[in-house]
């Protein structure tokens, strides 16, 4: 197909279609009149009323690490922030200081992307990879320690008192 060329890690696209089914965005996105740089496919609606114009905002990405970015955007219109990285459930973006923006939503685009929708304005937040099983698991961790702190904390009591019970 002629429409595959590579994309930037991060861009605005003014146009989006839903299409809720993820195989028939595969379908979609082989037809030759598909071009990811005007148009996104979404598999839920945005929440966002599209605008008539194409006019694209500025956008730039600031890697902290390999599982949080940063990201700046000033953006005319309604547009759909799409990041070139692998969608997944764990990423989640907040707002930073100075954003337009009160609350982001992570959503896969073009069946495996991900894409942030923007209101017109200035948005900067951080895109953050938190999966469920790692929070747990680092809870499970700190109250291992914490019982294991008072179990050895009393067993030494009580080697001082010269108790021999166990």
């Amino acid at each position: 197909p002629t429409n595959l060329k590579e994309l930037p890690r991060a861009l605005l696209v003014p146009r989006w279609k839903v299409v809720p089914d993820p195989e028939k965005v595969l379908d979609a996105m082989r037809d030759a009149t598909f071009d990811p740089e005007r148009a996104v496919l979404l598999e839920s609606d945005p929440g966002l009323v599209p605008a008539e114009s194409d006019e694209r905002g500025r956008v730039s990405v600031r890697d902290l690490s390999t599982e949080v970015i940063e990201i700046s955007a000033d953006v005319p219109q309604p547009s759909i922030l799409v990041i070139t990285d692998n969608y997944s459930a764990s990423w989640k973006a907040t707002p930073l200081a100075g954003s337009d923006g009160q609350t982001y939503r992570v959503m896969p685009a073009n069946y495996l992307l991900r894409a942030i929708p923007l209101t017109a304005g200035h948005h900067h937040l951080r895109l953050e990879y938190r999966p469920t099983a790692f929070i747990v698991g680092t809870w499970v961790t700190l109250l291992s320690l914490v019982a294991y702190a008072a179990a050895w904390g009393r067993q030494l009591a009580r080697s001082r008192r010269g108790d021999g019970r166990r």
